[in-house]
């Protein structure tokens, strides 16, 4: 078993035994791919890459043969943490000789025992010597640590920068590893400007991209490669394939439980997976209150208690019975009421605020509902909402319950869990004067958002009701507490807790003990049961009610013209579909107006309501402009033509074919192809890098005989990986330049940003709703924004 302490000199309290489990099971030669189950992250993958490449530089220089070791008169080295200037080595006595500045800044020469020396590398020309009178400055040391000049980089990390700098500072003292991070171009760039290093043993990148561009441009191969979450091999799995997999770079995968789906597709690809409850079982949790996060992280990943609390509710529980049934058959329109009063319904059995917000909008949908006799019962199911409402708009029995559990846990640090930013500011100024009234200093409002985000743990959670199966299972996983106490309506017990239960119980087996056996020791709902359960599953009800009433004809069954995307309703009535991994920018407000703005890139899929963003539109000109620029100053315009060459070889055989589509589409599909005819037409008249797929390029060689392409074609595929990637680059410096120029716009004119506003190659927006990823929205209206307008629709971007 490795120890790390040595690498820090004894200094125990940056050491974790985490880590030293989880290097035990890290992907290796013999096992090149590897994925590890971990609870939710604490900058694991940061950690673990430090602790790699510093292990590993440790084994490579403690063996080293110094008999060979040598470099050349004048070269500069960090010798004991002294840079001095290498002079001449004497294997046979034992000693090194090197040219060192003193204090009166004239040049000494000093032979020392080889024995002495515990650290000794090579760094860059530039570093400056030291000024020293030894360079036997650390006499306690016994670890003797010598490296050669053909150091590899041992460990490459795929992870967020800005955590890897946070951990990097509570190291780099120790000097235990020399690191860089790749910039956009995916060139290696100094961590540290005041860097004396030359080599790198760990090499840092934000994204899987830059880290391609790395191994595109003849680059030394790192040893492993550890990649934090699944989210980088899932954007591009042909193109990990190819820059990684093939390459025969070990890997290591770390996947939290967040994504355990994943965990299937990494299996399909080759890799070992190892579960978390395979090292558990070896990590000792130290004493030392130095690790509480991880330690209680770490305690509530083997075991969490879930209490339901049941209170009764006539009005909700009928109104639940009457929305719940199936009315189909009288008409979409009707369907959609039905689904905007569950989601009404929904709502304000998890509100445990005053219910005083929804009868302006109920009342509209029981007027809807009464003009047709058929529809009393759904009418009388608007009158218990209505009831209901009255009855509850001061305190309803949830509100009660809650404030006196919460004095009975004075001293505890507790979380009230509630569905979403809406209600926690809602609830956050309701409670807030209770909270202080009643000294109960520690207790927080908080959503799941914000209990996966940052490290916030708990002594106890108390949580509003059933908050969607997303939600509900997003707050197991969360790993911020091991004591769960869940109000609940008796409809909500009785439906979408039981059903809750009935599908996590497999995926969780023992790990998950419920306080109250006998609350659960009813039937388990049979198949048929469920099926009518889930049809008002929370977030089915939201995505149904805003998906059916406007965006039913933007779906299509055809998956070969479908992407996973998130609906999302801005401000001001526009829309989008944006794919998960689309990059938008946040606004991060500071001031009034735009000089006190700044920028913050993020994902579609982390958008929430309220964000204000700018949307930068794809302008594939200017894009093509910025790499057509960097091409041609690497005298390499070249690139683009072969990677043309799989279009040529198409349109010649369309030629051929006297134009005949059909024709050509029948000889694709004869040697393999299972792409559509509309996709072989838009290989034809588009401008396109490459098929989304490189496998058709092999396809469309055998098909058409084209021997340019025939007698190139791993040169193609290399020069479309390329290109591809060199467009993704130039569309963050597009992205750049349209921020600069806000910036600047906005500052001159003195004015701030309005929601909507827009010009060619940008546009403003505040997110009002994101529906949950839709499965099969058309491609050709992803990524783009709605306006409409008068019943116009207009497509911007």
């Amino acid at each position: 078993m490795m120890d790390l302490s040595k690498l820090v000199k004894g200094d125990t309290h940056l050491v974790h035994p985490l880590f030293e489990v989880l290097l035990k099971y890290k992907a290796t030669p013999k096992s090149p791919k590897t994925v590890i189950l971990v609870p939710r992250r604490f900058d694991i993958a940061v950690w673990l890459g430090i602790w790699d490449a510093a292990w590993e530089r440790y084994k490579h220089g403690k063996g080293l043969d110094i008999d060979g070791l040598s470099f050349k008169r004048g070269q500069k080295l960090l010798v004991n943490n002294v840079v001095c200037e290498f002079v001449s080595i004497n294997h046979t006595a034992g000693e090194i000789t090197l040219s060192v500045r003193n204090p009166k800044k004239r040049r000494g020469i000093h032979t020392i025992p080889l024995k002495k020396i515990f650290r000794l590398y090579p760094v860059k020309d530039e570093a400056a010597l030291t000024v020293a009178t030894t360079l036997i400055n650390d006499p306690v040391s016994n670890e003797k640590l010598i490296l050669d000049e053909n150091i590899p980089i041992h460990t490459a990390i795929i992870t967020s920068v800005k955590s890897f700098k946070e951990a990097w500072s509570k190291l780099k003292h120790f000097d235990i590893a020399s690191c860089a991070i790749l910039d956009k171009e995916g060139n290696i760039v100094d961590i540290d400007i005041h860097s004396k290093q030359m080599l790198n043993d760990l090499i840092v990148s934000s994204d899987v991209h830059r880290f391609y561009s790395y191994l595109d441009s003849d680059n030394p191969l790192p040893n492993h490669l550890i990649i934090d979450g699944s989210k980088h091999v899932l954007d591009d799995r042909s193109q990990f394939e190819d820059m990684v997999l093939e390459k025969g770079i070990p890997v290591t995968v770390l996947v939290e439980h967040g994504e355990r789906k994943h965990v299937r597709f990494f299996r399909d690809l080759g890799f070992e997976v190892v579960m978390d409850n395979k090292w558990l079982n070896e990590l000792k949790l130290p004493r030392s209150d130095k690790f509480e996060y991880i330690n209680r992280t770490f305690k509530i990943s083997r075991k969490i208690r879930i209490e339901p609390i049941v209170l009764e509710n006539e009005n909700l529980s009928k109104s639940f019975e009457t929305l719940r049934r199936d009315v189909r058959h009288l008409g979409g329109k009707v369907n959609d009421l039905r689904s905007e009063a569950a989601m009404y319904l929904y709502f304000m059995a998890l509100s445990i605020t005053p219910t005083d917000y929804f009868s302006e909008r109920l009342s509209e949908i029981r007027r809807i509902l009464g003009s047709d006799k058929s529809l009393n019962e759904l009418t009388s199911a608007m009158e218990l909402l209505e009831n209901e409402e009255y009855r509850l708009s001061q305190e309803n029995e949830k509100i009660k319950y809650l404030k006196a559990l919460l004095l009975t846990y004075p001293t505890d640090k507790i979380g009230v869990v509630v569905k979403n930013k809406q209600e926690f500011l809602k609830c956050k100024e309701y409670w807030e004067g209770f909270f202080q009234k009643k000294g109960l200093k520690k207790v927080e409002i908080v959503t799941p958002n914000l209990l996966t985000s940052g490290y916030r743990y708990y002594d106890k959670l108390f949580v509003a009701g059933y908050l969607g199966y997303k939600e509900m299972y997003r707050l197991i996983t969360s790993y911020s507490c091991n004591d769960l106490t869940i109000l609940l309506w008796d409809h909500e017990m009785k439906t979408y807790f039981r059903t809750f239960y009935h599908r996590i119980a497999k995926v969780f087996s023992k790990r998950i003990v419920w306080k109250k056996q006998e609350e659960l020791t009813e039937k388990i709902p049979t198949a048929e049961e469920l099926k009518e359960t889930l049809q008002l599953e929370p977030d089915k009800i939201e995505s149904r009610c805003f998906q059916g009433k406007y965006f039913k004809k933007y779906l299509t069954s055809d998956r070969n013209l479908a992407e996973k995307a998130f609906l999302v309703e801005f401000e001001d009535g526009y829309r989008a579909f944006f794919t998960q991994t689309y990059p938008l920018y946040k606004v991060i407000d500071e001031g009034d107006d735009l000089e006190d703005h700044s920028f913050k890139e993020i994902e579609a899929s982390e958008l929430k309501q309220g964000d204000k963003v700018i949307f930068v539109k794809s302008c594939p000109d200017k894009i093509k402009d910025i790499v057509d620029n960097y091409l041609e100053r690497n005298n390499n315009l070249d690139l683009r033509i072969t990677a043309k060459l799989w279009q040529n070889a198409l349109q010649v055989k369309f030629e051929e074919k006297n134009r005949n589509l059909d024709e050509l589409f029948k000889l694709l599909k004869q040697h393999g192809l299972k792409r559509t005819k509309v996709t072989v037409s838009n290989w034809l008249r588009k401008q396109m890098i490459g098929p989304a797929q490189l496998d058709d390029i092999d396809i469309i060689a055998k098909a058409t005989e084209y021997m340019p392409l025939v007698s190139k074609i791993r040169e193609v595929k290399e020069a479309i990986v390329k290109l591809k990637s060199a467009h993704i680059q130039a569309s963050y410096i597009l992205a750049k330049q349209v921020l600069t120029e806000i910036k600047k716009h906005y500052g001159e004119s003195a004015v701030t940003l309005e929601s909507g506003s827009r010009t060619g190659m940008h546009q403003y927006l505040i997110v009002k709703r994101v529906v949950k990823l839709l499965a099969n929205v058309r491609r050709s209206y992803v990524n783009k924004i709605l306006e409409i307008k008068n019943g116009v629709e207009i497509w911007h971007g």
